[in-house]
């Protein structure tokens, strides 16, 4: 156990100086938030997101803390609307594993509970079945179904955090170059079903909200 944990804290460390480094050696210009937002869809099928009046480029924005823990490339928050029903989507992209973390420990944390958290392989039209995560959260006024899918810097899609850490380090190890890659939440916030909202998180990756590889236009 001891030997597995060293072996963790090495591969952590050796990660964090790479990431140290590999700028200016690479000549890797990070893109920003600005292009997060000029690559997201304005609209998802026949939903189109909800302005807000102080960036019409997302509904809403996430607060300090969470850009000051997370050091993201960007943060998009955007609420699709199609008649009755809307869609609560935040896409986070990065280029290091660090940036990128399980979203139930953020739930629990503002006291949601979890009645249901499985996997489940949702057919879209670009990339086939992708493996989502769909948990069931309620608190005391409500209860919501959501998706989250997490895309590594290869380009495959996991349902857990798990498995695109591996993908960032394998990636650094062969390509040394940093490659921006994202998160995809989606919450039913009009009291959709599991496979409504699983549906509607399809639609989002073949309409683009899951950006990776070499920013374009930077």
């Amino acid at each position: 156990m001891k030997t597995r944990a060293a072996i963790l804290i090495l591969l952590l460390v050796a990660t964090g100086v790479a990431t140290l480094f590999r700028n200016q050696v690479t000549g890797y210009e990070r893109p920003d938030e600005r292009w997060l937002e000029s690559v997201l869809p304005d609209r998802i099928g026949e939903a189109s997101y909800l302005p807000s009046g102080e960036n019409p480029k997302q509904s809403y924005s996430m607060d300090r803390a969470t850009y000051d823990a997370l050091k993201p490339i960007g943060i998009v928050a955007r609420v699709y609307q199609q008649g009755p029903h809307r869609y609560d989507v935040v896409v986070i992209s990065g280029d290091e594993p660090n940036t990128f973390h399980d979203q139930t420990w953020c739930f629990k944390m503002q006291n949601w509970r979890i009645l249901e958290d499985r996997t489940v392989a949702t057919p879209t039209r670009e990339y086939g079945a992708v493996p989502m995560r769909l948990i069931h959260v309620a608190n005391d006024q409500t209860n919501q179904w959501m998706v989250f899918v997490f895309r590594g810097p290869e380009g495959r899609f996991h349902p857990d955090f798990g498995g695109m850490w591996r993908e960032f380090f394998l990636s650094d190890l062969k390509k040394g170059v940093p490659t921006p890659t994202s998160f995809l939440r989606v919450i039913g916030l009009s009291g959709q079903s599991p496979e409504e909202v699983l549906s509607f998180a399809a639609e989002a990756i073949d309409a683009g909200c899951m950006p990776y590889g070499p920013a374009k236009g930077t």
